[in-house]
């Protein structure tokens, strides 16, 4: 048994330093148990502190109160040596400890750091917005009125109940069509027939919601083979291909190629039922991941278009010649090297870069509106340009696509109706959803929940091919540590990421077109429409920042525009659910408006992009849309035709309300008509307002006759212009 000694508590004394106390030693004079006793803290000849001190001159115990007097040099000594022992064991306890204790101890520093630093500059822990009092926005409640009459058109159209019009989905739960382009078919695939468990749970999603659609599994093995048999043709380029996500990207546009159907990832799940969503006439289905309002921001989130589709879930046709060309230029550019960063190399070689191009290419090859809007020279996109530091690389060179679908597209003289030709071009249609059908992540990123109810597939991302040093050429210590004072001390680091971007050396963002129009499928409205944006951050100068922008990039995230209520844009029934159901009361029978056989129309004011009227059309109902801005007016016009409703939607350049004295006048004579008949004004805020605008209006007055007078104009009144709104 090992002997314990008493000195391993540092308060206690050896042995033979008792028996040394006890006993005195001639040579020694007492020293002995001077030194332990300094040592334990029983007695300091440097502060004289404790139970009390020897004398060195008779070997006596002093009183406490007594200082031996000692040099300050060894006084220094003596706490140096303390202050470096304990240094010494604290650097020796924490190289015992875990990487992840060592890492919750650093993080915890910084962390105390940047509250201290917060402290100094405005006073609080946490800076910036989170010390904001701003009230939150009052929540919308639709009113039982609203319900009512968006549950007109559901009980007309499937006999559901005001209260039950919408299902969940918030999509018609209509019968499955027989007579659909896209086969029932839903291919999954993995490396091998052992799939994570987790995985397994996903997959089984498909199966249970879609027991009508056969599921059909690949392990590497099988994709082989398929490759082989079916594409020969491509069979080099696919087993050259030097990653394993890169084959898998490639098969999934080769099996619907060949099969056609619903590709979806393994770690996807299927939140409702496709027969839900896909219609009839749908030839390609696929949804937007993200959209950016700069490169540099796209860039950041590693994403290599500033509007990216997803290829993780998508639907098509068999042989449907977006599929093909994508695939042809896999083909040509396998072993082409886009950039050095390898994970954006992989994105652009067989990811949703190459995707994305197929994809916006077809839509306007295929769509009507591409006839209607050949006039306006940039809002249909056709090539799309490579650019790695100003070095231009036509990625579209030699690249023409000829397809047996070109001979529908070109036919200017034909005199068919526009529901017709609407029809003509669907035969290889594009639908592109908006970024809450099938591109949510679950931590909610861009505000868009995968608890939304317009959501269709979520994916879980359970495990990524990504390299985690595939994405730079490396950071260093003072670039995380500036990453982390924006993230934790400004609060900004979304827009210092941005702009650290553009120092990465291997910074690639191909060249857009900022006056382009992009297409987003409004689906969670029944019947669903398509609608047409402007990219986010290039809008024309007369819509950044407006209304306009906002409506925009609120459809491609949720496909519905619910003006100044973002947060809220999930309840039901939205606006113009309402709206529109409205007009069902002139379509019901047994109703006085339709015994007399009158027919309702909208009157869009100040209409935007057409969602409203879009939707009203995509019911069956005319809709008159005013809006002063011609670009908004060129989208709205080229939507209309796309989806066949150019017959139904007039669109006419006006403004609505007016501008100037003269509407400023007859806003005063309503505040004053309307006191008049109440008694009083509403508040006193109104009646400052009234008593301003007057005399304003009266100074007005007085400098246009001034000015009339001395021969500079006219002195007559504005008058305000009145809209014919008869049709």
């Amino acid at each position: 048994m090992d002997r314990i000694r008493a000195t391993d508590h540092p308060l206690s004394l050896s042995h033979d330093e008792q028996t040394r106390a006890h006993h005195g030693s001639a040579l020694d004079g007492g020293n002995a148990l001077r030194r332990s006793r300094s040592r334990s803290g029983f007695g300091s000849r440097d502060s004289g502190e404790g139970f009390g001190s020897f004398d060195e001159r008779g070997g006596g115990l002093l009183a406490s109160a007594s200082k031996p007097r000692r040099s300050a040099r060894t006084r220094l000594n003596r706490v140096r040596s303390r202050v470096s022992g304990a240094a010494a064991a604290r650097v020796k306890m924490f190289k015992k400890l875990s990487s992840a204790a060592k890492a919750v101890r650093v993080v915890a520093a910084l962390l105390a750091f940047a509250a201290a630093s917060n402290v100094l500059t405005c006073g609080r822990v946490a800076c910036g917005d989170a010390g904001a009092t701003t009230p939150p926005p009052t929540p919308y409640r639709p009113s039982a009125l609203a319900a009512t009459q968006a549950g007109l058109y559901a009980k007309r159209s499937h006999g559901l109940n005001a209260l039950n019009a919408f299902p969940v989905g918030h999509v018609s739960e209509k019968e499955p069509s027989s007579k659909t382009l896209i086969p029932r078919l839903i291919h999954q695939t993995y490396k091998s027939n052992d799939v994570p468990e987790a995985a397994r749970r996903m997959m089984s999603t498909w199966t249970k919601r879609n027991p009508s659609w056969q599921t059909r599994f690949y392990d590497d093995a099988a994709c082989v083979s398929f490759v082989r048999s079916e594409f020969p043709e491509y069979y080099d380029a696919y087993t050259s291909l030097p990653k394993d996500v890169e084959r898998s990207d490639f098969f999934r546009y080769l099996v619907l190629l060949k099969h056609g159907g619903v590709y979806a990832d393994v770690d996807t799940e299927s939140v409702l039922p496709l027969d839900t969503f896909l219609k009839p006439n749908d030839a390609l289905v696929v949804g937007w991941e993200g959209e950016f309002d700069t490169d540099e921001m796209a860039y950041s989130r590693h994403f290599v278009r500033r509007r990216q589709v997803l290829n993780w879930a998508f639907a098509a046709a068999p042989g449907h010649p977006a599929l093909r060309e994508v695939c042809d230029a896999i083909k040509k550019n396998a072993q082409r090297v886009f950039t050095n960063n390898t994970n954006r190399d992989t994105l652009e070689r067989t990811g949703p870069g190459a995707f994305t191009d197929a994809v916006l290419r077809h839509f306007w090859r295929h769509s009507a509106a591409r006839r209607s809007m050949r006039a306006t020279p940039g809002l249909v996109s056709e090539d799309v340009e490579f650019v790695i530091r100003g070095v231009i690389d036509d990625a579209s060179e030699d690249d023409s696509i000829s397809s047996e679908d070109d001979s529908i597209v070109d036919d200017e003289t034909s005199d068919e109706t526009s529901e017709t030709s609407a029809k003509n071009f669907a035969k290889w249609s594009v639908r592109v959803l908006p970024k809450v059908s099938f591109g949510t992540h679950p931590s909610g990123e861009d505000g868009v929940s995968q608890d939304d109810a317009g959501v269709f597939v979520a994916h879980k991302f359970l495990g990524s091919w990504k390299s985690r040093k595939g994405w730079s050429d490396g950071k260093s210590v003072w670039d995380l540590m500036r990453t982390f004072w924006h993230s934790v001390v400004l609060g900004d680091i979304v827009a210092h990421r941005a702009r650290a971007s553009r120092l990465d050396r291997w910074y690639a963002m191909p060249k857009v077109t900022e006056t382009t129009a992009y297409p987003v499928s409004c689906a969670s409205f029944d019947p669903p429409f398509d609608a047409l944006t402007y990219l986010l951050g290039s809008n024309p100068d007369s819509l950044a920042g407006s209304a306009v922008e906002r409506g925009g990039a609120s459809l491609t995230k949720w496909g519905r525009d619910q003006p100044g209520r973002d947060v809220d844009a999930a309840l039901r029934p939205t606006s113009a659910e309402a709206l529109v159901g409205s007009l069902e009361t002139f379509r019901s029978t047994g109703t006085a408006a339709a015994a007399r056989g009158e027919t309702a129309a909208l009157v869009d004011a100040g209409a935007g992009l057409g969602y409203f009227s879009l939707a009203a059309a995509s019911r069956g109902f005319r809709a008159l849309a005013l809006e002063l801005d011609a670009s908004a007016r060129e989208l709205m016009a080229a939507s209309a035709a796309h989806n066949g409703f150019e017959t139904r939607v007039d669109v006419r350049a006006a403004r609505v309300g007016g501008g100037g004295e003269a509407f400023c006048a007859a806003l005063v004579r309503a505040e004053k008509a309307k006191a008049r008949d109440a008694g009083g004004f509403a508040s006193a805020a109104i009646e400052d307002a009234v008593l301003v605008t007057e005399e304003t209006l009266r100074v007005a007055r007085v400098n246009r006759m001034e000015a009339a007078s001395d021969g500079g104009g006219s002195g007559s009144d504005e008058e305000p212009r009145e809209l014919e709104l008869s049709r």
